[in-house]
């Protein structure tokens, strides 16, 4: 195999640019209130099906081989800053990552991705008039990167920069011994990367943002409790939000809404290590004409409930069901039912597992269709010695399509499992040595949806 010079030179100087600029930093509490936690991983993979496709199927446009190497160099820093005040808290969360992807055959996947995560929250402390403790403003900002089609996130072109704002404030409007009645406002905004597209599964669009949505919306929520005794508690929130959509031309112009939703209910102590949380109402969605084309609004019963068992270390148990309104990529408004179920326990000493479940329906009432979902999950970690790990998992999931799904218009049911096992070692304090290998089998009603894939990967991670 031969490697691309350049490549090498990139992965070269980035692990030394991280290395300098993070000796001697450590994560270690560089004052009373910062925290700076860097962190730089190498990763090397051998992958026999990069592309996720079948053994009759060409491969994509420009793709050398179906199997290649890849090198991952993986570095970033987190930050935490708290300052304590006698009138205010303020707590700032930042997280940055950067990725270099190489690949020995196919060059043309190679990519550079820079991640941030920025939080800040905000609470005041003072001891008189009308702010006395009762204001928290919290700021957010998340940049990502993204797969325009989901069913196809190695295709060339098809990813997109994602950038996720929020600002908002809460403000506790009176409090008592037994009743708490909170206000909030919050203002986000959703923007992508103007970048060109080459993803097969989409014809006749040259630009990411003619297949995003970009929006901003304005929250507005009211919270009541009212403690009825020590184990009950009623609750009552309303909440209230205006979505601006911000496309002007093309196919993909979706409908500005208005959404309102009226839950109540009860939060209990069934007992001291069981919790649960029962609320039921009501949701509101009105939409905009788009031109000519209008579309009906909707509404619903909604509900969220679940009860949590939480013992000193372990089972921990939460079973619920959710059903809520939200909306796809492409605009569309779905009501979403959830059933889920989450359990962990200690086997034996060292032992650990944990498993998952969920079953999902999205109902779309703009063209009576629906997607469903069933998703079932298992993970176990095994400490055979103080350093060494076994690691082992399996995952299934099982999905039928929307009829007239935007990237897929034909129906269709897939189900995926992926079976994964490996071993960790974590070498003194701050390196982590990691080997996995995963098996991936999906079948589909679309030959050329079924794959099979084996991956092996080695990593090292130095945590300064």
């Amino acid at each position: 195999m031969t490697w691309n010079q350049k490549g090498w030179y990139r992965v070269i100087l980035v692990g030394w640019l991280i290395l300098g600029t993070t000796a001697g930093v450590g994560a270690a509490n560089i004052s009373d209130f910062l925290k700076l936690s860097p962190y730089i991983e190498v990763e090397s993979s051998y992958d026999d099906n990069v592309f996720e496709i079948s053994e009759n199927t060409p491969l994509p446009q420009d793709a050398k081989k179906r199997e290649d190497l890849s090198w991952n160099v993986r570095a970033g820093v987190g930050a935490d800053i708290t300052l304590e005040r006698p009138y205010l808290t303020l707590g700032v969360g930042l997280n940055y990552a950067f990725e270099y992807i190489k690949y020995v055959d196919n060059t043309e996947l190679d990519e550079t991705r820079n991640n941030l995560d920025f939080k800040l929250n905000f609470a005041s402390k003072y001891e008189e008039g009308i702010v006395r403790d009762r204001l928290k403003v919290k700021i957010k900002d998340v940049l990502s990167v993204i797969p325009i089609d989901e069913e196809e996130p190695l295709n060339l072109g098809n990813r997109v920069l994602r950038n996720d704002f929020e600002i908002g404030a809460d403000y506790r409007l009176f409090s008592t011994r037994r009743v708490t009645f909170l206000l909030g406002y919050a203002y986000g905004r959703v923007d992508f990367g103007n970048s060109a597209i080459d993803v097969p599964t989409v014809t006749g669009y040259t630009h990411s943002n003619e297949l995003t949505q970009e929006s901003q919306t304005h929250t507005g929520k009211a919270d009541f409790k009212f403690i009825l005794n020590p184990r009950i508690t009623s609750v009552m929130t309303y909440n209230y939000a205006y979505v601006n959509r911000e496309e002007t031309s093309g196919e993909l112009v979706s409908a500005d809404f208005s959404r309102q939703n009226l839950l109540g209910g009860f939060q209990a102590q069934l007992s001291p290590r069981i919790q649960g949380n029962f609320q039921a109402g009501y949701g509101w969605t009105r939409y905009k004409d788009v031109g000519a084309l209008s579309q009906g609004d909707q509404n619903d019963f909604i509900a969220e409930s679940s009860i949590t068992a939480n013992f000193s270390n372990q089972p921990l148990i939460t079973l619920g069901y959710r059903r809520y309104f939200t909306e796809n990529d492409f605009g569309d408004t779905l009501l979403t039912g959830n059933v889920f179920g989450r359990v962990g326990f200690k086997v034996a000493t060292g032992l650990l597992v944990n498993f998952a479940g969920d079953y999902i329906r999205e109902d779309r009432s703009l063209l009576d269709d629906n997607t469903t979902q069933r998703i079932f999950g298992v993970n176990t970690e095994y400490a055979l010695l103080k350093n060494i790990k076994l690691l082992a998992g399996y995952d299934y999931k099982k999905r039928a399509f929307f009829a007239h799904n935007f990237l897929a218009d034909q129906d269709r049911e897939e189900t995926s499992q992926v079976l994964s096992g490996g071993v960790e070692y974590k070498v003194g304090r701050y390196i982590l040595l990691k080997g996995m290998y995963s098996y991936t089998e999906k079948t589909s009603d679309l030959a050329d949806q079924e794959f099979n894939r084996n991956k092996f990967t080695a990593s090292g991670k130095v945590i300064f």
